[in-house]
């Protein structure tokens, strides 16, 4: 059982927390927030939920973001974290300034929602989910980190080995909580099994759901490359809107080529018209129905780059 101390930690200094950077950066698998959170507590042989319950917890009811009890805002809510609203605002800025850091935003979904592409609400799962595959690949368990592709509502599966995310411990049958009490990154929180044992899995099979399942996690893993590179070339809302416009009437095309569902047809029309922003699900949706890559939607320079990158990994 891989468990951290319990009792008497106390939350150190600002200054203390320096040296600790997000895993996989620059990547689509950059380390998530909460999973940054737990590594940073784990550094410093602190209790997770104490680091949250004193350094970010007690902001977030300053601001009324969340006026439940701690422990149920680790059992229920802490997700948010992750996501791309005021929440994850406020959980980066206090995580950075914990850690003296500026480069966190990208553990959340926060850039994702900066893009205006889609609602901000409804963007991650509401508990956790994992590889047991990338966690033996990541090595020795002070090595493991939490990508933030798993948060995503959308993903189900993971896009490097293409197997369904884990959601219970296999030993206890329970789910995991996000923010975890005590336990190094890939322990179960609630008997402290290690979480990376091989599982046996299916692979998926052409036109079952574990199809449609890989397909949504190689296009968000797409998704979060996009969102990085327009922040590296810089993000211009006029030619972000430009784009998504033109690669909506292009969709608009292919979908009546593939006889898209009337409804599928309707909702791109409104999305052309900015009759409101759809939430992820929506847009995942209509893109799987179309086979239509979601890279079609950004500017042709952010595409060349994910090109680009794709011929390097192979």
């Amino acid at each position: 059982m891989t468990r951290r101390p319990r009792g008497g930690a106390s939350v150190p200094e600002y200054p203390r927390f320096g040296g600790v950077a997000p895993l996989g950066q620059g990547t689509p698998y950059v380390e998530s927030l909460t999973g940054y959170l737990q590594r940073l507590a784990n550094t410093y042989e602190i209790p997770t939920a104490t680091l949250f319950g004193r350094a970010v917890y007690p902001a977030l009811q300053a601001r009324g973001l969340w006026r439940s009890r701690l422990s149920d805002v680790l059992r229920r809510h802490a997700y948010a974290l992750n996501g791309a609203d005021e929440v994850a605002r406020l959980g980066v800025d206090r995580l950075e300034t914990l850690a003296g850091r500026n480069d966190l935003a990208d553990c959340s979904f926060l850039t994702l929602g900066d893009l205006e592409l889609i609602r901000r609400k409804e963007v991650v799962a509401e508990g956790k989910r994992w590889c047991a595959a990338c966690w033996r690949a990541d090595g020795a368990p002070g090595g493991r980190y939490e990508r933030k592709l798993w948060a995503l509502a959308v993903v189900e599966a993971c896009p490097v080995h293409g197997t369904a995310l884990i959601e219970r411990c296999t030993a206890c049958g329970r789910r995991q909580p996000v923010i975890a009490r005590d336990v190094a990154v890939g322990a179960c929180a609630l008997c402290g099994t290690d979480l990376a044992e091989p599982v046996a899995q299916s692979p998926p099979r052409d036109g079952s759901s574990a199809t449609r399942q890989a397909w949504y996690a190689g296009e968000a893993a797409a998704l979060l490359a996009a969102v990085q590179v327009s922040g590296l070339l810089g993000f211009d809302a006029a030619r972000l809107t430009d784009a998504r416009q033109r690669g909506l009437a292009d969709l608009l095309e292919r979908s009546g080529q593939v006889g898209a569902h009337p409804a599928a047809v309707t909702r791109i029309e409104r999305w052309q018209r900015r009759w409101g922003r759809p939430n992820l699900e929506e847009v995942f949706s209509v893109l799987w129905r179309a086979r239509w890559p979601i890279a079609r939607l950004f500017p042709e320079d952010v595409q060349r780059a994910l090109a680009s990158r794709r011929a390097g990994d192979g």
